[in-house]
């Protein structure tokens, strides 16, 4: 076979592990009126938010789920290439941390809107392994990780339309817990809401609330 063809025809296979359990989380945006009818459904008992996020978890399923990252524009990761060899590099980050979700979110938010933050950690295991298939040998420096609330969701090879990494379900998590916060938006500012606090009040209607709220934070 000529050397040329065979050259071409031959396929490399790259491979990063993730050798961290992988938390999940995400941050959505409700109205007043939404959050009193259709999370806490008028009843405001201390669970109440941990109960409807397991249910959103249930539903719903996606949930940006990966390694976790504390503000890192760059990570090293051991590049195990298909002759067995591996190779450290640098890898740049893409995409927004937790706060700038939140950040991008209270953008079009007003007085009164509610955020949820929802998270699921695990206390032991590992993430997937992400792997791609290439018909030449790699470039390092055309890698890229992309965040989502602060994990790593995704590799891409040579910018997003060009590949992206596979993930194997090599995976394997133990020891899951999940829990969920509420944040009323107020003048530009996110305050975390105590339900024991609005439970007490004397009327559940969204108006009594909101009314409640402005005298707190005017």
């Amino acid at each position: 076979m000529d050397e040329k063809k065979k050259a071409a025809e031959e396929e490399y296979v790259y491979k990063i592990e993730t050798k961290k359990p992988a938390p999940e989380s995400i941050v959505l945006k409700f109205s007043l009126k939404d959050f009193i009818e259709e999370i806490c459904y008028g009843t405001f008992y201390s669970d109440v938010l941990d109960d409807w996020f397991n249910d959103y978890l249930n539903k719903v399923g996606d949930v940006p789920q990966g390694e976790r990252l504390y503000g890192e524009k760059i990570i090293k990761k051991n590049i195990e290439c298909s002759d067995g060899s591996g190779k450290l590099i640098d890898i740049p980050v893409s995409g927004n941390t937790l706060d700038e979700e939140k950040e991008l979110l209270m953008e079009s938010m007003g007085n009164g809107d509610i955020l949820i933050e929802g998270s699921v950690d695990w206390s032991s295991g590992y993430w997937q392994t992400f792997f791609i298939t290439l018909n030449s040998k790699i470039e390092f420096d055309k890698i890229e990780a992309i965040m989502e609330c602060g994990l790593i969701v995704d590799y891409v090879y040579n910018g997003k339309e060009s590949g992206w990494f596979e993930s194997d379900d090599d995976w394997e998590l133990e020891d899951g817990y999940s829990g969920a916060c509420a944040y009323i938006f107020w003048d530009k500012k996110l305050h975390e809401i105590d339900l024991d606090e609005i439970s007490d009040l004397e009327d559940d209607d969204e108006k009594y609330i909101f009314n409640y709220f402005l005298k707190k934070y005017s």
